[in-house]
């Protein structure tokens, strides 16, 4: 998950990215920002799960970076010493109104509740799966869609590789189940690989790019794939 602050003080910023990096650890990515004309490029980038912004700043009022911004994919967490924007949050659909100084117990059920909503919606759309027809020489099986793990071409023949470790060689292209599979969740990173994004432990950066499935399996991201491979990765 990718966490922004956006907030003038500096101390307000530090004191939330402690919070996070204590109560949350597997938050690896955080951003700052003093002001929401700073912070706009960073989630156009970065397309963050969680926004901490505060209202009154010297640079322009939090309320406006929904104009900026417009629709996001964004949680919204308001953190403010003021209360009377509460009724203008609501109306923006935020998830949250902290208050400062910020409670730490409020925050942690905050930020929470929030992981708890993403984890589920992730989950609905993964069982969304359709059914798979893998075709080989002798017959043709039937698998669900998020069974499949990555898909990897050798020559003449396409090995799909499922996640309770079998694997199948069927007779179609890799490009056929390129357009079959949902392509919210999988992504072909290279003329000879398809992965399925949601079974990703990381992307290491260095020779490139390379993804380290859930399994250890490794696979080099062609050059211009990376970002657009980055982008679907913060849309899950």
């Amino acid at each position: 998950m990718k966490v922004l602050i956006i907030d003038d003080e500096k101390a307000a910023r530090d004191l939330l990215v402690h919070y996070i990096k204590i109560y949350f650890p597997d938050i690896l990515d955080i951003y700052t920002a003093e002001g929401i004309y700073a912070g706009k490029p960073i989630i156009q980038r970065e397309n963050p799960d969680i926004i901490f912004l505060d209202i009154e700043m010297p640079t322009g009022n939090g309320m406006d970076l929904f104009d900026i911004i417009g629709n996001t994919n964004s949680s919204i967490v308001i953190t403010s010493a003021f209360d009377e924007y509460a009724i203008q949050a609501i109306k923006q659909s935020v998830s949250d109104y902290l208050l400062k100084p910020i409670d730490i117990k409020e925050f942690i059920k905050s930020v929470s509740k929030i992981i708890e909503f993403k984890q589920e919606k992730f989950k609905s759309k993964v069982n969304q799966s359709k059914r798979i027809a893998l075709h080989g020489q002798s017959e043709i099986s039937y698998v669900n869609e998020d069974a499949i793990k990555y898909i990897i071409s050798e020559r003449a023949y396409t090995n799909i590789h499922l996640n309770d470790n079998n694997k199948y060689i069927v007779t179609k292209s890799l490009t056929h189940y390129e357009n079959m599979l949902n392509n919210k969740l999988f992504f072909r990173l290279h003329r000879s690989y398809i992965i399925n994004m949601s079974m990703i432990s990381r992307v290491i950066k260095k020779n490139g790019g390379i993804v380290e499935m859930l399994d250890g399996k490794q696979f080099k991201i062609a050059n211009q794939k990376r970002d657009l491979l980055l982008t679907k990765m913060n849309r899950l």
